[in-house]
């Protein structure tokens, strides 16, 4: 800040101020999980951006008080699929990196919002989203899997591994089909785990898949 003291973000939630000296931490606030930058202004208010939604907070550090700057939203979305909803209508999925949010097909109304970074039984980084059924498949090449998702239930239904950095993935019948950077860039999976790769020397970077019902 303006007279030299060190902030820092914790990621998880607390910002707290350092003495450099003594090393001694204090808790200035506590914001929402996903903080990510901050900046002071001229009269010594701090702002925290958060790398989760995108939502940003100004922050009193004398009192710790703190309010919503800017109202978060989506921030990478990678792909989008449609689910019928029990009630009529439709519901669209969007992967969204860090989350999987799902919404009113007709109103756009955000009806749930799911942040659970297990969904890959390791890190996060979900970047396409294909329709199966009630479920969705998810793909992300930050954790080098493909997941089998049910957003109504919020939890995983199967991961599947080893097709390199899987960039999308797809229903094809009772099969999986994944697109990937790696040594085969397109590979279609049965149920029971046997695979038939093709593409090899002629896709190169595949991001995109799309099949009809056969």
């Amino acid at each position: 800040d303006g007279a030299g003291h060190l902030y820092a973000s914790l990621g998880q939630g607390p910002v707290v101020r350092v003495d450099t000296e003594t090393g001694a931490v204090t808790n200035v606030t506590t914001l929402p999980f996903g903080l990510d930058n901050m900046v002071f202004d001229n009269r010594g208010r701090l702002f925290v951006s958060n790398s989760d939604d995108g939502h940003v907070d100004r922050v009193l550090p004398a009192t710790g008080s703190h309010r919503q700057l800017l109202k978060g939203g989506l921030i990478i979305p990678g792909g989008v699929a449609v689910l019928p909803q029990a009630t009529g209508g439709d519901r669209v999925v969007v992967a969204d990196l860090w989350r999987v949010a799902t919404y009113n097909g007709l109103t756009g109304r955000l009806l749930d919002l799911d942040a659970d970074f297990g969904a890959f039984g390791a890190v996060p980084g979900v970047t396409t989203t294909a329709a199966d059924g009630e479920h969705v498949i998810l793909s992300s090449w930050i954790a080098e899997a493909v997941t089998v998702w049910d957003p109504a239930a919020n939890e995983r239904v199967a991961v599947y591994g080893g097709f390199g950095l899987p960039l999308n993935a797809i229903r094809f019948g009772k099969d999986l089909v994944v697109a990937a950077l790696g040594p085969a860039p397109v590979v279609r999976q049965a149920p029971g785990g046997a695979q038939t790769k093709f593409g090899t020397g002629v896709v190169v970077v595949p991001t995109g898949l799309a099949a009809t019902a056969d």
